[in-house]
Parts: structure tokens; C-alpha cells; sequence
């Protein structure tokens, strides 16, 4: 065999064997093969990160509420989960869970509102009803071709989240099934009425307008952070402060939240009024640190250590004492080279 036979047989077999792999990877991609999404997967990583952390925080009396979807609605899946969850925890013989129908009673007896939302009062006075250390919310997201699931353990004697879940779950039929339907709440958790009468809901409080309804789930995710919305409330006349809780819960990072818009980046920290009014915060607090909109600031940093919330609270003067609420709350975020926002929809702003 000459050289040049030689020559060409060798690129024959290479080009062979890339043919190979590349079909070989499209097998291997087709099957599935790689890290496993099933629900029952999901269900493995959320249960192992809660178990973790409560047993990290020597907490074992918990309560579990059914997940929401982003919108605030109870899903077949979120009770799907959240039976799951109890189910799971339940037997590993270290953990105390109350009952999920006893605790849909116990939140529309209350009036906690959907089961989705828990603020921090809501939380402490939840924990001291039930008898339990920690309650555990969470939310489900579509994504297309999988479904991202969000947990969060909140303390019951601070009200504050101390650690958080997640998971990943590729759509099959079960999953699609379970997505499919909006869950009929009303009927379980007397929400909207009285439980199981058919009763209308309750007239609006006075503190808060008809259409003003807070909205469902005041916990966002945002570049690795967990920002809890705690609420709005007037402190003297036209001045509102706004209180959240701020997480990082994997690392030790800094925090940049933006006061105002800064070169062409539309990030300030501002409130719509339910009157058609914007505002832009006159100043933020993060921890024991103040940066004021009047002295030219226009960002406020710190540093947060990996599963400590942080408080952060911002205010806004001149909100007319008739604004009951608001539509929209933006809270500008600047991560490194990137400025964004986090909105909050039907805030409440209570007196």
C-alpha cells in the first residue's frame, strides 16, 4: 500500500469515527440520558435541601402550605407537592407535620388570606396557633419545556425566610396533568367565603381599596437573591415605608439596590399609587446603612452572609393620605455591569 492509499485510509476511519460520535450524541440526547428531571427527582432534591436545613436550624415542627403558581392560584400540582412534601418528611420519623386540611381551616378561620401568601405577621401567628417552628411556601413556574419549583422555610418566631429550595422537573403526561387544571380552593379552604357555604367574601378591610387586592406571592428570585416584600404602611401622613427581607442563601455577596435612574438605565426604586402617581424612594436603609436620594446617592451597597436575611427598608414622601394601595412597586437591583428592577404588583399600603 503506497502512501497516498495510506494517507487517504487514515482519513476514511477519521471522518468515521466523527460521524460515529456525532450520531452517538444524538442518540444519547434522544434517549434522555443525563441528569434526571422526572418529577420524582424533583421531589428527591426539594425533600433532601428541606430536610437539611431544618435539621441545620434544629427545627422539626413544621407546617406545609400548598404551592401557587406565579399568579397566586392553588394548582393540582401545588397540592400534588405539598402532599408530597408532608408525606416525605413525615417519614423519615424526625420531623412533626401538621395536617394540610388542618391547616387550610386554621388559615381561613383566621383569615390569613390565600394560602400561597404568608407575610411575617401572618407567619409568627400561624407558628403560634399550630405549634410549629417553621412553614414552608412555595411556587411553581412553567418554563416551557419544564416547570421550575420554589421553596422557602420561613422562621415562625421572626417571620423571616432562613433557607430556600429548588428543583427542576421535565414535562411528561403526569406532570402536563397535574398542570392542566387550576385547583377548585374554595371548596377545601373556605377562601372567598365561609368554608364549604357558598358564602360571598368578606367586605374589603378599610385600610385597604376593593381593587387593590394584595397580590398572592410577595417573594421574588432574583440573581441568586431571595427579596421578600414584607409590606407597605403609612408612618406619618404622606410618608409610606416599604419593609422587605433580603436573602442570599447560597454565598456571601454584595448588594447594590438603586435609588434612581442612572445614565440610561431606567432602575430607580419607585411606587405607582393607586391615584396614577410615581414616586421616587427619598431614601433606602439596608441593614444599618442609609443612602439618601437629597445628598446625591444614588445606590446603596452591603454585604449579605449566605442565609441571613437582611432587612432593607425604603420610603416615599409625599403619597396623598387617599392612595390606598399600590399597582406596581419597582425595587432597581444592580448586579455587576447589570441594572435591572424587580416588580411588585397590588401592593396594599396599609395605615
Amino acid at each position: 500500500m503506497n502512501a497516498n492509499m495510506m494517507r487517504a485510509v487514515v482519513v476514511c476511519a477519521i471522518l468515521l469515527s466523527c460521524h460515529g460520535c456525532g450520531g452517538s450524541d444524538k442518540t444519547a440526547r434522544a434517549s434522555g440520558a443525563g441528569p434526571d428531571c422526572s418529577l420524582e427527582a424533583g421531589l428527591q432534591t426539594l425533600t433532601k435541601q428541606i430536610i437539611s436545613s431544618l435539621s441545620r436550624k434544629g427545627k422539626s415542627k413544621i407546617a406545609i402550605l400548598e404551592f401557587v403558581n406565579l399568579e397566586g392560584k392553588t394548582t393540582r400540582l401545588g397540592k400534588f407537592l405539598a402532599e408530597e412534601m408532608i408525606t416525605r418528611l413525615y417519614s423519615t420519623g424526625e420531623f412533626e407535620v401538621v395536617e394540610r386540611q388542618l391547616l387550610n381551616k386554621v388559615i381561613a378561620e383566621q383569615k390569613f388570606g390565600e394560602s400561597g401568601f404568608i407575610d411575617e405577621q401572618s407567619a409568627v401567628s400561624l407558628g403560634k396557633i399550630l405549634g410549629v417552628e417553621a412553614i414552608a411556601t412555595g411556587s411553581v413556574t412553567d418554563l416551557g419545556p419544564d416547570v421550575k419549583v420554589n421553596a422557602r422555610l420561613i422562621a415562625t418566631e421572626t417571620g423571616s425566610v432562613f433557607s430556600v429550595a429548588s428543583a427542576r422537573v421535565c414535562k411528561d403526561a403526569t406532570l402536563r396533568n397535574l398542570l392542566s387544571e387550576l385547583a377548585d380552593t374554595r371548596a377545601d379552604t373556605g377562601r372567598g367565603g365561609a368554608r364549604g357555604t357558598g358564602e360571598p367574601p368578606d367586605a374589603a378591610s378599610p385600610q385597604q381599596a376593593p381593587d387593590q387586592a394584595p397580590e398572592q406571592a410577595f417573594t421574588r428570585e432574583s440573581h441568586g437573591y431571595v427579596f421578600e416584600l414584607k409590606g407597605c404602611q403609612r408612618s406619618a401622613g404622606t410618608k409610606v415605608k416599604c419593609r422587605f427581607a433580603i436573602t442570599s442563601p447560597e454565598r456571601d455577596r454584595k448588594l447594590k439596590l438603586a435609588l434612581q435612574v442612572w445614565g440610561n438605565y431606567d432602575t430607580a426604586t419607585r411606587l405607582f399609587d393607586s391615584l396614577g402617581n410615581e414616586h421616587v424612594t427619598d431614601h433606602i436603609e439596608l441593614g444599618n446603612k442609609t443612602s439618601y436620594l437629597s445628598t446625591g446617592g444614588y445606590a446603596i451597597e452591603g454585604t449579605l452572609i449566605a442565609g441571613v436575611p437582611v432587612e432593607a427598608r425604603v420610603w416615599f414622601e409625599k403619597v396623598p393620605v387617599e392612595a390606598t394601595g399600590a399597582p406596581r412597586f419597582d425595587l432597581g437591583l444592580i448586579v455587576g455591569e447589570e441594572h435591572t428592577r424587580i416588580e411588585f404588583r397590588k401592593v396594599p399600603i396599609l395605615k
